[in-house]
């Protein structure tokens, strides 16, 4: 349980800050969440293809990812 949210926001920024990847790293790290997510099935591959509300959340989701990864 997080007591602290603001104590745990702080240390994630000052984390990144310290850590500053580079676009490829970023992009490797990226890759290889989608790779996770396929493998949990999370995605369908193939002809079927989720409706543009859930593709938009998803893609949503990815670009605040990879934000956080700035």
């Amino acid at each position: 349980m997080i007591k602290n949210p603001s104590a745990l926001e702080r240390f994630e920024r000052d984390l990144q800050r310290a850590e500053s990847l580079t676009l490829d790293q970023k992009l490797l790290i990226l890759d290889g969440m989608y790779d996770l997510a396929l493998s949990f099935g999370h995605f369908q591959t193939g002809e079927h293809s989720y409706p543009p509300q859930h593709q938009l959340r998803t893609a949503k989701i990815l670009e605040q990812s990879c934000l956080k990864l700035r």
